[in-house]
């Protein structure tokens, strides 16, 4: 497998962190910092809106710049994102926690393309392979993201989260550099070069199997965040009863 693969692997397992870091302390946050207890899962709804606002944006800019300078810039919004948690754990401010989820939701749904950069990396019969390889690196940043969100003493800490939101600010500095020296250019299709544009998106839309994977992804997708919201939320109210 190319070097190609095993670099976005790395960065995947770094730069995904954004994921479950919010998805476990955005409503244990939100709860702290929200102006009533109602608001307190508005933070893990953001992230899902802040990627579903930039996955086009991404895909256009990537078909016209290439893969690696969007790649970048998706880790610059990762480490702006746990920049503007640490100021809303310092200000005690639930708005910039807010503006830290959507940010982080814009970076986000840049690395849900670097599977199709490994998949570019190498020959046609080995891009499913490839892909995988490169959602293993998902696994990683499932068990790291909720690790770095207990840095600095998580919600006992005088500005709780704070020093978690600082450690994914670095995990996702790490990611760039990961992606700066590592991540070559390779067989990358830009839309100058393609001529003609893909399917049109009415095309698309007629497959029943399409409607098929959108279900698929949407139930999947909605029990996940279910879960894993709710989970930290009443084990966090569960060991505040015990107390």
């Amino acid at each position: 497998m190319p070097i190609n693969v095993w670099i976005l692997v790395a960065a995947q397992a770094l730069a995904m962190c954004t994921a479950p870091f919010i998805v476990f302390i955005g409503s244990i946050h939100g709860r702290l910092l929200a102006p009533s207890p109602e608001w307190a899962t508005l933070p893990v709804g953001l992230v899902v809106v802040g990627t579903v606002l930039t996955i086009k944006p991404a895909t256009w800019m990537m078909e016209r710049l290439g893969r690696k300078p969007v790649m970048l810039l998706g880790a610059l919004a990762g480490t702006m994102s746990g920049l503007f948690g640490t100021l809303a754990a310092w200000s005690a401010s639930f708005p910039f926690l807010c503006v830290a989820a959507v940010v982080g939701g814009t970076g986000l749904a840049v690395v849900h393309q670097y599977r199709f950069a490994a998949m570019e990396s190498v020959a046609p019969e080995m891009a499913g392979s490839a892909a995988a390889r490169v959602l293993l690196g998902g696994l990683v940043a499932a068990w790291l993201g909720p690790e770095i969100a207990l840095v600095g003493g998580g919600g006992q800490a005088e500005y709780p989260f704070m020093g978690g939101w600082l450690a994914l600010s670095v995990v996702q500095v790490l990611a760039m550099v990961v992606l700066v020296f590592g991540y070559r250019a390779s067989g990358e299709r830009v839309r100058e070069a393609l001529g003609e544009g893909g399917r049109p998106m009415t095309d698309i839309l007629r497959q029943p199997v399409i409607w098929a994977a959108i279900s698929a992804a949407a139930i999947g997708y909605a029990l996940m965040s279910f879960i894993m919201t709710a989970t930290p939320l009443s084990r966090g109210l569960a060991d505040k009863r015990e107390k």
